[in-house]
């Protein structure tokens, strides 16, 4: 099963997506993943690097 915060991700009756709704949190505090997750996030007007620099 594939969720999308929180919530189960399939299509509709006509074949569609669902809409994809954000989840904002407050920038000052760490975002915790959990064990085989994959999460996706939008940072603004923040450099990061992933391996190095």
């Amino acid at each position: 099963m594939m969720m999308l915060n929180g919530k189960e991700l399939g299509v509709n009756s006509n074949a569609e997506i669902p809409q994809f709704e954000p989840v904002n949190v407050d920038s000052s505090e760490p975002i915790s993943v959990a064990p085989f997750f994959i999460m996706f996030s939008h940072i603004p007007n923040v450099t990061l690097y992933a391996c190095g620099n």
